[in-house]
């Protein structure tokens, strides 16, 4: 079952909680300062519903900023 969670709500505590890694981690994921590696990607889309493509985009867009 994919749990669906909303990347510009979500808490980047409650996101590392729920994702398993650091709130670090899930800030720089969320934030788009980081892209997650393939592997990351693909076990995010099957657990949470996140395309990776959506990740790449939040990257790109943080760069643009």
């Amino acid at each position: 079952m994919v749990k669906r969670i909303d990347l510009k709500t979500i808490r980047c505590t409650d996101f590392a909680n729920l994702a398993g890694f650091s709130k670090a981690h899930a800030s720089e994921l969320l934030n788009g300062r980081k892209t997650p590696s393939l592997k990351l990607a693909v076990d995010l889309e099957r657990r949470f519903g996140i395309p990776p493509r959506r990740w790449v985009e939040m990257t790109e867009a943080a760069a643009n900023d």
